[in-house]
């Protein structure tokens, strides 16, 4: 019996924790979330689409440092976390 109540916590604990990301577990930005909220705040997404497999993540830092200049509401955590996520997407169609 104890076997089984300990299989089934176990279970349940694992089906809880698979819904949440790890980043998201951790307390770190759900980033293709960020990305989606902070660029589209001033135009689409057609655009970073566009650069996407085109910029590695110091160039998507550098873009994202400009806009920050521009009054983006995004800090220097996010904008490491936006550009390594950017630079490692194959293409922009995740976005």
């Amino acid at each position: 019996m104890r076997a089984l109540v300990s299989a089934t916590v176990t279970a349940l604990a694992v089906t809880i924790l698979s819904a949440f990301p790890a980043s998201r577990a951790q307390g770190q930005p759900d980033t293709p979330a960020l990305v989606r909220d902070r660029c589209t705040a001033c135009h689409n997404l057609n655009r970073v689409r566009e650069r996407v497999g085109k910029n590695n993540e110091k160039d998507w830092a550098d873009y994202i440092g400009r806009m920050q200049k521009r009054g983006a509401r995004v800090d220097d955590a996010q904008k490491a976390a936006m550009a390594a996520y950017l630079a490692a997407l194959p293409s922009g169609d995740g976005l």
